[in-house]
């Protein structure tokens, strides 16, 4: 019986040592994949925060340069104006009859006014126009846009292209893509979104749109 009583306790005791054991080998595996499990946590946060800043940083800067291009288009959009409005104003001083006269460069094909590929501009006409001795006297003015333009285009990739609508409704257009045979002989643009928002009525401190 006493041999009996000290093996029963010796088992006991055994039992309760392997299961002291268990439980703590388990408490500190699970101490462990928390304390992974935290760390990692903090980690992911801390990239995700660096990734976020990182994002904010090119997009910041990404914005700050497209100011910038818009800003360039803005004042080369002014100077053009304002070389336009010269033009029109002071024709005596932008006679260029020997270099563009409408009746030498324009032709009629199929119906629709339109100019050689070898020009340096092109042009819409639509067919509603009256071709009065004036308005061929404004198209012509218009042509003075070739020797500013080119040089625009070529320094500033950004800039697809550029135009002048008078308000009769030609359209005198850089780079020439023979535009008289693309737009319809119906179209008027001066409704449209190239020509109203700029308007004296749309636009009465003659802002760039």
């Amino acid at each position: 019986p006493l041999r009996s009583l000290k093996n029963e306790i010796l088992f006991l005791t055994l039992g309760l040592s392997i299961l002291v054991i268990v439980a703590t080998t388990a408490l500190g595996v699970f101490s462990t994949k928390s304390a992974g499990n935290a760390a990692e946590d903090a980690t992911s946060m801390v990239l995700r925060r660096q990734a976020e800043d990182l994002l904010n940083q090119i997009a910041s800067s990404a914005a700050q340069q497209q100011d910038m291009v818009f800003e360039q288009i803005r004042q080369q959009t002014e100077n053009i104006a304002y070389y336009l409005k010269n033009v029109y104003e002071r024709p005596h001083m932008f006679a260029r009859n020997s270099y563009w006269n409408f009746d030498d460069r324009v032709i009629r094909k199929d119906g629709r006014f339109v100019n050689i590929s070898t020009d340096i501009s092109t042009f819409h006409i639509p067919d509603f126009v009256i071709l009065s001795q004036e308005e061929k006297r404004t198209i012509e003015l218009s042509a003075n846009l070739d020797f500013v333009v080119p040089n625009i285009l070529e320094s500033n990739p950004n800039i697809v292209a550029m135009y002048s609508i008078d308000t009769a409704g030609v359209t005198r257009y850089l780079p020439n893509i023979i535009l008289g045979e693309l737009g319809p002989p119906t179209y008027d643009p001066r409704p449209d979104v190239y020509f109203a928002p700029a308007t004296p009525e749309r636009n009465p401190d003659k802002k760039t749109v």
